[in-house]
């Protein structure tokens, strides 16, 4: 279950950022204190803490609660539309950034 969920996170991430894939990787090291790209994300149409949270959790390395964010975002996507006019997809992007950043893949 894991391989499918990381498999599925890379290819929503690609399918976000219109890339493709090719051959060798220019991502650069990152460092403990990295934080994502806020990357255009609608905060206040969330918990006030949630990016906070999602920080904290990126900076002490917390690739199960990352993922378990990411999962929670992916299952009140509809929700999310219903209450807010926009799906997750800005926020699952982010919290992808941030499983990059914690080194979880």
């Amino acid at each position: 279950m894991k391989k499918q969920l990381t498999i599925g996170t890379i290819a929503l991430s690609l399918l976000l950022t219109g890339c493709t894939v090719s051959g060798g990787s220019t991502d650069t090291p990152t460092t403990e204190t990295s934080k994502p790209a806020t990357a255009s994300v609608e905060w206040e149409d969330y918990a006030p803490t949630l990016q906070s949270d999602i920080d904290a959790l990126t900076a002490a390395k917390d690739c199960n609660a990352l993922q378990e964010q990411f999962n929670n975002a992916d299952s009140n996507n509809t929700a999310t539309r219903e209450r807010t006019g926009h799906n997750n997809a800005k926020l699952m992007r982010y919290l992808d950034e941030a499983m990059k950043t914690a080194g979880c893949y």
